[in-house]
């Protein structure tokens, strides 16, 4: 048996819904031990729980953010997400996970979702480069905090938390450079953002790239296969790859599976992030047998993005008028061997 509401609660122990609500949210209230007691006991014996809806309503505050993120299958949008719950967590908020799937109908569905749960703030990586911009405008002038995270949109007025990707590619590029490469071939998405082109143009900072020297491809990994394939049989001497995403790495594994040209003792790579293992048959494993070395990776702030993301929150709901920079944090180039 359960008591549905603070009023039941209330007649069983002799007092006001108010002296309820105030015991069994721990706000101050003149009302003696032994009466703060009882209430306590007899919503814990009826398994009492609030309506969170209905408090928020009331209070105008539901205690959640919203999160919406394009992608859960590499490694850095979960390890975000986790590290974010964990900062939130401790500063007494909860999240609610969207996964946009970087399609802006799904995205906007989401939006919409979460606006009709009252959610503090949202946090997003916009999809499709910002195609749901005006609905996130409208929702930050309502007085939403709105954050981008991880990508950007330069000409709205949110804040964002990214990684600084046009200095963090350019070292790259140059990392590339100092290891001998001579011919750099940049491998990219198709489906672009604020923040890939960054990674693009700080490569064409270090180093003069030709049209055909951009790779750019689908997400699907046999398209990723195809268009490297040609490449790499085609390759100069002191050739080299620069990912823009880790995603990529496994259909370029798998042309290189086609030529048996082992990474990167063969061709000299580096990309962002540590890319994901995928392993569903025979030909994986002779594709993951072509990195012979650990992977140089461009590795993200995932830790200070979610802390610096998690006290922009908490500075906003203190001081809803607070001005905030952008925030873009370096990353570090590591060999990190393959998870």
């Amino acid at each position: 048996m359960s008591l549905s509401s603070l009023k039941d609660i209330a007649g069983k122990a002799g007092v006001s819904t108010t002296a309820v609500s105030k015991v069994l949210n721990r706000a101050p209230i003149r009302i003696g031990d032994e009466k703060r007691r009882l209430i306590v006991n007899i919503a814990r014996k009826f398994n009492y729980r609030p309506n969170l809806i209905a408090r928020s309503l009331k209070r105008k505050k539901a205690g959640a953010i919203g999160v919406v993120v394009p992608d859960m299958s590499t490694l850095f949008y979960p390890e975000l997400i986790r590290l974010m719950e964990v900062a939130l967590f401790a500063r007494g908020y909860q999240t609610v996970i969207c996964n946009s799937q970087d399609n802006a109908i799904c995205e906007k569905e989401h939006l919409e979702t979460l606006r009709s749960r009252f959610v503090d703030a949202l946090v997003i990586a916009p999809a499709q480069n910002g195609a749901n911009a005006p609905l996130l405008r409208r929702i930050y002038e309502t007085g939403t905090p709105v954050l981008c995270i991880d990508r950007y949109l330069p000409n709205e007025p949110f804040c964002y938390v990214i990684t600084d990707g046009r200095i963090s590619s350019r070292r790259g590029a140059v990392w590339l450079i100092k290891r001998g490469v001579k011919k750099m071939f940049y491998l990219g998405e198709r489906q672009r953002n604020q923040v890939l082109d960054d990674r693009l143009a700080g490569v064409k900072d270090a180093v003069k790239l030709l049209p055909k020297d951009i790779i750019l491809c689908a997400s699907e990994r046999g398209e990723i296969h195809e268009k490297c394939l040609d490449v790499l049989r085609r390759r100069p001497q002191a050739a080299g790859f620069f990912l823009e995403s880790n995603r990529l790495l496994p259909g370029l594994l798998d042309a290189a599976r086609d030529i048996n040209l082992t990474i990167p003792d063969g061709l000299p790579i580096i990309g962002f992030d540590p890319p994901v293992m995928v392993v569903n048959g025979a030909e994986d494993f002779a594709s993951w047998r072509m990195l012979t070395a650990p992977v140089p990776v461009i590795k993200q702030n995932v830790a200070g993005m979610a802390e610096k993301t998690a006290k922009y929150l908490a500075v906003k709901f203190a001081k809803p008028s607070a001005k905030f920079s952008p925030v873009r944090l370096p990353a570090e180039i590591s060999a990190l061997s393959f998870p």
